[in-house]
């Protein structure tokens, strides 16, 4: 869990803000039941963002991140890389959407994109890094093409 804490350590700095964030790892069952009540989407997804932006003296609260493990490990086999990939990508993928980037449209889409396959290089490339001793074989296409993230609005 630490290591996930750095991931998120390094988009706040890069990004130049950010907040506390909890971050809830739960099975199809619990993602499913999140998924209907607040998407009215019948099934599993693989992350749901909830953003909060509660806002106190000493305290900014971005929201909460859902992550359902057997999809990311489904996803992860069905690409052919390590599952703590997927979940890196995933947890990327839902803070981006607390710090407000979104993928509906074409434009937002290529922006957001563009700093998820940046940061989740980033999250690789040190020899110091908790991941560097995962391989880098995650191919960012495959990615792009199977994205399941639901932003909740």
């Amino acid at each position: 869990m630490s290591h996930l804490k750095e991931v998120l350590k390094l988009i706040f700095a890069l990004e130049k803000r950010g907040g506390e964030t909890s971050v809830l790892f739960v099975d199809d069952h619990e993602i499913s039941e999140l998924n209907k009540i607040y998407r009215k989407k019948n099934g599993p997804t693989d992350v749901l963002s909830f953003p909060c932006d509660f806002q106190h003296s000493a305290v900014s609260v971005l929201g909460d991140i859902v992550i359902s493990v057997p999809m990311a490990a489904r996803q992860a086999d069905s690409k052919g890389h390590p599952l703590v990939h997927e979940i890196v990508f995933l947890l990327i993928h839902g803070i981006l959407h607390l710090l407000g980037y979104d993928h509906h449209r074409s434009s937002d889409r290529k922006k957001m994109f563009s700093k998820q396959d940046f940061y989740f290089q980033e999250c690789f490339k040190d020899k110091n890094s908790p991941f560097f001793l995962f391989p880098r074989k995650l191919s960012q296409a495959g990615h792009r093409a199977s994205r399941g993230c639901k932003r909740l609005s």
